[in-house]
C-alpha cells in the first residue's frame, strides 16, 4: 500500500513538468512555422518586385552571385588545361591506330608481288655470302698505288696478266621500293628533317661547317620531296597525306630559308608574307574539307582529325614565326633589382 503512495506521488509532481515540456515545443514549432511563412511571403514579394522592375537596390542583394577569388579561377583554369592535354593525347592516339589501319588496309588491298615492297627509306642489305671471293681479293682500281718505274725483267711479268680473261661483273641486287610518291615524298621528308636536327646539334658544338653541309643535304631531300608531290596534290580532291606532307616539307625549306636565304619580315616582307601563305595553303585546304557534322540533327561542323592536324600544324608554324627567334640574353643570377643589396 505504501509504495502504491509512493507511485502516485511520483506520477502528481512529474504530471506538471511534462506537460510544460510538451507546451514548450508545441510553442517553437509554432514559432519555427510563423517564421517559415514570413520568409516565404517575403520571397514571394521580393520576386513579384523583380518581375515589375521595381527592385530596391537592397533587394538586389539578394540576386548577386557571391565573388569569385583567384584561387578558384587558378583551379579552373588548371582543371581545363588538364582536360585539353587529356584530349590532345587522346586525339594523337586516336591519329596514330587511324593512320596504321589506313596502312593495313592500303597493305591488304595491294597485289601480292606488291605485298612484299619495302618502306620508303629502307634498302635490304645485300647478303654477304654472295659477293665473290675473287672480288674481295682484287684491291679497287681506284685504290690502287701510282705506278712506279721498275726494272727490265719485270716487263715479261706483266705481258700474261693483261692476256687474262676479264673478271666478270659483280652481281646486281634489284632494290625494291615504292611506287606511291606520297610514301616517297614522306621518306625524303623524314630523311631531310634528320639532317636538320643533326645540323642543329652541330651548330650546338659550334661546328657551323658540318651544320651548313648537313643543312645543304637537307635541302635537297626536301625540294625532291616536294618533286614527287606535285603530280599529286594538283586536283581538288587530292590525298590529305598528301597535303600534309607538302605543307611540313614547305615549312622546312621556309626555315632554311630564314637561316641562310635572309628570308624575315622587315627584311623583305612581301616574299616572307608570300613563303607563309605557301606553307599555310596545304593545310587550309585540308581544313576546308575534312569537316564532320555532329549533334542529334547533324546541326554542329567540326573539323575532322585530318582538319584538327593541319589546324594545330598552321598554330605551330604562326607561333614559331612570332617566338621562334627568342633566345636568353642574360642568366638569371646577373639580373639585378632595386634594394638587392639591402637584404
Amino acid at each position: 500500500m505504501r509504495r502504491l503512495w509512493l507511485l502516485g506521488a511520483l506520477f502528481a509532481t512529474a504530471a506538471p513538468a511534462f506537460a510544460q515540456g510538451g507546451e514548450t515545443d508545441l510553442v517553437r514549432l509554432q514559432r519555427q512555422l510563423q517564421q517559415n511563412r514570413s520568409e516565404v511571403e517575403r520571397l514571394f514579394d521580393l520576386r513579384m518586385r523583380h518581375g515589375i522592375g521595381v527592385l530596391l537596390e537592397a533587394d538586389a542583394a539578394e540576386f548577386r552571385s557571391p565573388g569569385v577569388t583567384a584561387e578558384a579561377i587558378e583551379q579552373l583554369a588548371k582543371e581545363r588545361r588538364d582536360q585539353e592535354a587529356r584530349t590532345s593525347a587522346l586525339r594523337e592516339q586516336h591519329d596514330r591506330l587511324r593512320a596504321a589501319l589506313e596502312q593495313r588496309q592500303a597493305r591488304a588491298s595491294l597485289p601480292p608481288e606488291r605485298v612484299r615492297d619495302e618502306e620508303p627509306g629502307d634498302v635490304p642489305a645485300a647478303p654477304a655470302a654472295e659477293t665473290p671471293p675473287a672480288r674481295q681479293a682484287q684491291p679497287a682500281p681506284v685504290a690502287a698505288p701510282a705506278p712506279v718505274p721498275t726494272p727490265a725483267p719485270v716487263a715479261p711479268a706483266v705481258a700474261p696478266v693483261a692476256q687474262q680473261p676479264a673478271q666478270p661483273s659483280p652481281p646486281c641486287f634489284e632494290i625494291r621500293g615504292s611506287v606511291d610518291p606520297v610514301r616517297i615524298a614522306k621518306a625524303l621528308f623524314q630523311a631531310g628533317e634528320a639532317l636538320m636536327d643533326r645540323a642543329s646539334a652541330a651548330r650546338a658544338q659550334d661546328d657551323t661547317s658540318l651544320a651548313r653541309e648537313l643543312d645543304t643535304q637537307a635541302r635537297q631531300r626536301l625540294q625532291q620531296a616536294l618533286a614527287h608531290l606535285a603530280p599529286v596534290v594538283q586536283p581538288e580532291d587530292a590525298a590529305f597525306a598528301a597535303l600534309f606532307t607538302q605543307g611540313r616539307t614547305l615549312e622546312l625549306l621556309f626555315r632554311l630559308s630564314e637561316r641562310y636565304d635572309g628570308l624575315s619580315l622587315s627584311g623583305s616582307t612581301l616574299d616572307y608574307q608570300r613563303r607563309e601563305q605557301e606553307v599555310r595553303d596545304p593545310f587550309l585546304a585540308i581544313t576546308a574539307r575534312d569537316a564532320v557534322r555532329t549533334g542529334a540533327r547533324l546541326e554542329v561542323e567540326v573539323l575532322g582529325p585530318w582538319g584538327a592536324a593541319a589546324q594545330s600544324a598552321m598554330e605551330h608554324f604562326r607561333w614559331m614565326n612570332l617566338h621562334g627567334g627568342y633566345s636568353r640574353r642574360a642568366n638569371i643570377e646577373a639580373l639585378t633589382w632595386p634594394g638587392e643589396r639591402d637584404l
